[in-house]
């Protein structure tokens, strides 16, 4: 709730819930500053989904993780590195999908639950992976998400040493990038009918491609009020919640 000078006063009632009120008030107050009707939209729900997160986290901070199933850790970890990293939800689902399998082998080839993997069912199950053709940078993620799981497990005092901790990351090599020649760019470029609206926009995202490097799920999640078409630049929030300014060119403005 703000006050006449703009000021967040606070929640009129009082009790245990009274700081968790005035977090999602806050929340819902920094979301709203764009005036965008439909950003402020997108906004709010994003707000209700924070509250919903920073509520689990807290309750979970006071609880532990006693008697909770693989499920629930996964998700309870997922809230936390959320909250303090702020991971896409791309990248959230991954790492979610890969506790989610790792807990079903642990499960039905060793009859463990998450927390009471050892060293050697990490390097089976990472070579078991390597036998089914998993590429070198899958498994290196899924090593990383263990990495970050068990170290959030041992700070929380739920296990007593890491066992992903002296497990060495496949190596990986660098392939060069793959690039169109100027003719392919241009046959891409002309390639749309213009003529017809559909056209017109598969033409527009091609050319904002084409000028800015944007990565696609960030060029179909633009909206209006992040393109500035008198600077010739667009505003990008990417991965980590980091802000850039991209600039477009002449084409594509």
């Amino acid at each position: 709730m703000r006050g006449a000078a703009g000021s967040i006063r606070p929640p009129a009632r009082t009790g245990p819930q009274a700081p968790l009120r005035l977090m999602h008030r806050l929340i819902h107050s920094f979301t709203h500053r764009d005036r965008d009707p439909r950003r402020r939209l997108h906004s709010s729900s994003r707000a209700r989904q924070r509250g919903r997160r920073v509520r689990l986290t807290l309750d979970l901070g006071e609880r532990g993780y006693g008697g909770m199933d693989d499920r629930a850790v996964i998700e309870a970890f997922a809230d936390v590195i959320w909250m303090e990293r702020g991971l896409s939800q791309n990248t959230l689902a991954a790492y979610q999908s890969d506790l989610r399998a790792f807990a079903v082998w642990l499960k039905t080839q060793r009859g463990r639950d998450l927390a009471g993997a050892e060293r050697f069912d990490v390097l089976d199950y990472l070579a078991l992976l390597a036998q089914e053709g998993r590429k070198p940078r899958s498994t290196a993620r899924l090593l990383s998400c263990l990495r970050q799981f068990y170290q959030h497990l041992l700070r929380r005092g739920t296990i007593s040493e890491d066992p992903s901790a002296r497990v060495d990351a496949p190596k990986l090599g660098r392939p060069l990038p793959k690039s169109l020649s100027e003719h392919e760019v241009e046959s891409l470029l002309g390639a749309p009918d213009t003529q017809d609206p559909r056209g017109h926009r598969d033409r527009t995202m091609l050319e904002v491609l084409y000028a800015s490097g944007l990565r696609v799920s960030e060029l179909v999640t633009l909206t209006p009020s992040q393109v500035s078409l008198t600077q010739g630049v667009v505003r990008i929030v990417g991965k980590g919640g980091k802000e850039r300014l991209v600039p477009l060119g002449e084409e594509a403005c």
